[in-house]
């Protein structure tokens, strides 16, 4: 540990300006009777001599409140550059009515703080305290937090749990610590979090990087960040609460529908309260049924076997109802929330005061309740839930409190995430309904009279439920879903790929013409999504101008380099996850698309360039660069949740404003497009061109990206161009 020496002086360098600060250093002793012997060894406070800040003068004072007036008269009558002071560990619960008295909600940490800032010599220009996470975390002190911290322009910095070992035995690993200084000056907060895991090597950067931090006026560095904004009152003043990173997942939160708070489409509930001798009069009630956190199940169910009854009068607030979700407030961190489902069984059932009850408002439908009770669920909860709070002596557990969880982001389905929410209940039921129908002919034996009988049922409900079957495992083949739900632009290539027989270079051909038409239709998306969003790309004008100054045409390269900048731009990364085609920005970062795009492009180019002989294409060839086209279809499966429409005839009624259109879906490599028919409350609808339907059903339209073009003889699609 001794990395936090090199901290400390690094941090009294940089803020004095002295090569070698003089610092004193205020050290509790050992032995009070404040301290509780039945938890502690004698010994735990002693600060280890190797850890002490260079150049101290060491005061060892006495434990508890005594501590706090003893260390004013030690910076009265000393005049140095800095001061390090390790404040006494002693709950609220054990002080005295006089200190409450004169520092109100602060505990004995803040209130060592508050003083020694304030009665130190106007000389000593930076102040360092070692203290436990709750000091950064407790509710009680927010408020003195939000005004002190941006008064003294704070450094924050948080220690893995390494150092915490250096003080106290094993019974107390989990107290973890941070070290707070502070200036005289307003300013702004700086943030730095040590790693949990770090070699030597590692450690050694945390002192320039501190360094760095200290002089920046804004931005980052590796391990910390300067906080700008404001601190929030009700949530703790730390680095995970208020970094990018948390930020990020809060507006994450949007990619599943609109980002509330959970008090706005839910009640957050009390179960009951103990009866107070002086407002409630004796109206209590005792032996009323109760559950705890260990009757919420991991698996989502609440245990109503073992149901408690309670002894002491309380005021019962509130008993279940049917769907409720019941969280356990002290959760396991990295495992998140444990929410489980209320299903009553005729009796009133309250709460313990371990659980918290969320009741979901009616106006809620059903996709969006289990989209909500999904996400409480998710990591994605439990990294917010864990970045809200930081409880110092938990043993690796977290609580959730009901005032975070009422102002807590949670998600409100749109109709695009209903829409799948239905079709997979929608699914489930119909597989529920087969395997009933399987269970139901295996038993035809016992429910028919006859034995012919039994043998028709048996053979006939057999040959259902194999082409069930087959159609089920077909889906599973990366083969059929293109065939059967891409758009046909992209299908049909790819079924010349199929049928291109068994020369190897016609293959290959077959391949790079499939990847390059792959791509030529996502530049058209790209541009598509450019377009929606108001958003304008810069290698549009690039190939403009190209065009308008020499001859020649687009190639795969242009095509490339237009889904790339899509990928790249700052403008589209930023963009919400419920726009239409958002998956086109993060091809370049999710799965093998780019690589596999690259290869085939290259073999593409080679062959363009006469740089393949027919004769020199092996096996080995073309069966990787079939391996990369399926990296380049299975990155873009997204495709299947959008329709590729031409629209063939329009009637617009101008007063019920209702468009009715006939279309031609054009999905599948099947050349036979089903002719359909669907309405639209648009009048813009242009016959002959080509619409894509995105996953919220609105139409967005192609031309003069992509025409469609039919062969005048025989009125067969004829090409895409």
């Amino acid at each position: 540990m001794q990395y936090y020496r090199d901290i400390v002086d690094a941090v009294f360098k940089a803020l004095t300006e002295s090569a070698q600060p003089t610092v004193l250093s205020l050290i509790p002793s050992v032995g009070d009777s404040d301290i509780d012997a039945s938890r502690l060894t004698h010994g735990v406070f002693e600060f280890p001599a190797e850890l002490q800040p260079s150049n101290a003068q060491v005061h060892q004072l006495p434990e508890g409140e005594a501590f706090l007036d003893q260390a004013v008269s030690a910076v009265k009558q000393a005049k140095v550059d800095c001061i390090f002071a390790f404040p006494p560990f002693l709950g609220n619960a054990r002080l005295t009515t006089e200190f409450r008295r004169r520092f109100g909600s602060l505990g004995i940490a803040e209130a060592v703080v508050n003083v020694l800032i304030e009665q130190s010599s106007v000389a000593t220009k930076a102040f360092a305290f070692l203290v436990p996470t709750q000091f950064l975390a407790s509710m009680r002190c927010g408020a003195w937090r939000k005004q002190f911290f941006p008064d003294h322009s704070a450094i924050v910095i948080e220690h893995d749990n390494g150092l915490s070992d250096a003080f106290f035995p094993s019974s107390m690993a989990s107290l973890r610590v941070c070290t707070v200084v502070f200036t005289r000056d307003p300013g702004p907060i700086r943030f730095f979090k040590l790693p949990e895991q770090a070699d030597a090597d590692e450690r050694r950067k945390f002192v320039s990087d501190l360094q760095r931090l200290i002089q920046q006026p804004a931005g980052k560095t590796q391990f910390g960040y300067v906080q700008q904004g404001s601190l929030q009152e009700r949530y703790p003043t730390t680095f995970d609460f208020y970094s990018e990173e948390t930020k990020r997942l809060r507006e994450e939160v949007g990619n599943l529908g609109e980002r509330v708070q959970l008090g706005d489409v839910a009640d957050v509930l009390f179960g009951f309260r103990p009866c107070s001798p002086e407002l409630d009069a004796g109206n209590g009630i005792t032996d009323f049924l109760t559950i705890s956190a260990r009757d919420i199940l991991p698996d989502g169910r609440v245990d109503l076997s073992e149901l408690r009854q309670h002894e002491r009068p309380a005021i019962v607030l509130h008993y279940l109802q049917e769907g409720d979700f019941c969280i356990r407030q002290i959760y396991s961190e990295g495992q998140g929330f444990v929410v489980g489902v209320f299903e009553g069984n005729g009796q009133q059932v309250t709460w313990s005061s371990n659980v918290i009850v969320v009741r979901p408002h009616a106006s809620l439908l059903p996709a969006q309740r289990q989209v909500l009770l999904s996400f409480l669920r998710s990591p994605l909860a439990q990294r917010l839930g864990s970045a809200k709070q930081q409880l110092s002596s938990l043993g690796g557990h977290l609580r959730v409190s009901p005032h975070v969880l009422l102002e807590f982001p949670v998600p409100i389905a749109d109709k695009e995430i209903m829409t799948a929410m239905d079709h997979l209940s929608e699914a489930r039921a119909a597989l529920q309904a087969w395997i009933a129908e399987i269970d139901d002919a295996a038993n035809a034996i016992v429910k028919e009279s006859t034995a012919s009988g039994s043998r028709k049922r048996i053979i006939e409900s057999g040959q259902l439920a194999r082409q069930r079957f087959r159609a089920g495992t077909q889906v599973e083949e990366l083969d059929y879903r293109i065939r059967t739900q891409f758009p046909h632009p992209v299908a049909y290539v790819w079924r010349e790929l199929q049928v291109s027989g068994p020369d190897r270079y016609h293959r290959l051909r077959a391949l790079t013409k499939a990847a390059e038409a792959h791509t030529c239709f996502l530049a058209q998306l790209s541009i598509l999504l450019s377009r929606a969003t108001d958003k304008p790309l810069s290698y549009i004008e690039s190939i403009a101008t190209r065009l308008r100054d020499r001859p020649g045409g687009t190639n795969f390269g242009d095509w490339f380099a237009i889904v790339k900048e899509v990928n790249e731009s700052r403008a589209f990364r930023r963009l919400d996850g419920v726009v239409p085609l958002i998956e086109l920005t993060n091809l370049c970062t999710e799965g093998n698309w780019e690589p596999a795009i690259r290869a085939l492009m290259d073999l593409r180019n080679d062959d363009s360039h006469g740089r393949i002989a027919p004769t020199s294409v092996t096996e080995a060839m073309t069966q990787q660069a079939m391996i990369q086209l399926v990296a380049v279809y299975q990155s873009t499966e997204f495709l299947t949740d959008y329709r590729l429409l031409l629209i063939t005839e329009t009637k617009y009624d101008s007063i019920r404003q209702l468009n009715r259109f006939q279309y031609l879906d054009l999905t599948g490599d099947n050349a036979l497009a089903l002719r359909r028919i669907d309405d639209s409350n648009r009048n813009d609808l242009e016959a002959g061109s080509l619409y894509l339907r995105d996953r919220q059903n609105t139409l967005h339209l192609m031309r003069p990206l992509l025409s469609y073009l039919e062969c005048p003889e025989c009125h067969q699609m004829s090409t895409f161009f």
